[in-house]
This record gives structure tokens, C-alpha cells and sequence, in this order.
């Protein structure tokens, strides 16, 4: 599948449209960098956790959930809104510096291991439950 707006832009060659995929884990596994660049009204993101368990490093925008599993430049990298131009210099950074592409990466592993359990998500639940 190609969308409309893929033909227009001609990137068809460097932007592959995959649709749902029942088991993302392999397609994690098989990028560099994973993005959202959602610009309102944003929740916790799985595809951004599922990045971060994977082993992908992840960049999104300072919308909604997005910096609650994203501490920018320690787990990985933020960037404001609509704006095209904040999201490719964090590409170029994190491409150009594989050692803190290395190093965020690790480190939202080892966060995403540590917070996106299901005991712990549980115990969140629970402790929301008894306030």
C-alpha cells in the first residue's frame, strides 16, 4: 500500500508504508531510530516502548505522554511540535554520534525493562486503586 501523499512526495524508495503488523518486533529490531512526531493530544506511547524494548532508540516530541518515557538526552531525544526541522537534527545527532546513540539506547532498555513490566505496571494500577 502507498498513500496518496507518498506518490506526491516521490519517497517511495526510502518510506515504506507497512500498515498493522500482529508482530512489530522484528521491524523494531530492524531500525536505527524509531520516531513520533505527534503534535497534540498524545498518551503514553506503546510503539515508543516497544522501540525502547527492543533495543531501537527512540525520538518524539514534548506532546502529551511522550516525555514521561523519554528523559531528552538520557534516554533518548525530544523535540518541539511541527517542527521538521528539530526532528531531522535529532536524526543527524543521533546518526552522526553512534556513541550516544549507543548510550541512550542502553539506557532506555534498561528503563523500559525496569517500568514497563507487567508486576510493576500492576502494582501502579493497584496503588491508584487504593488512593
Amino acid at each position: 500500500y502507498l498513500p496518496p501523499i507518498a506518490q506526491s512526495l516521490r519517497c517511495s524508495s526510502r518510506i515504506h508504508f507497512l500498515g498493522h503488523k500482529s508482530n512489530p518486533w522484528p521491524y523494531f529490531r530492524a531500525l536505527d531510530i524509531a520516531t513520533l512526531a505527534s503534535t497534540e493530544g498524545e498518551g503514553i506511547p506503546q510503539s515508543g516502548m516497544q522501540a525502547m524494548l527492543s533495543g531501537t532508540a527512540f525520538i518524539g516530541t514534548t506532546v502529551g505522554g511522550i516525555p514521561e518515557i523519554i528523559t531528552d538526552q538520557e534516554t533518548g531525544l525530544l523535540f518541539p511540535p511541527s517542527s521538521p526541522d528539530s526532528c531531522a537534527e535529532a536524526f543527524r545527532t543521533l546518526l552522526s554520534q553512534p556513541d550516544l546513540l549507543s548510550a541512550l539506547t542502553t539506557k532506555a532498555l534498561a528503563w523500559a525493562q525496569i517500568n514497563t513490566t507487567l508486576d510493576r505496571m500492576g502494582s501502579r494500577v493497584q496503588s491508584l486503586f487504593r488512593k
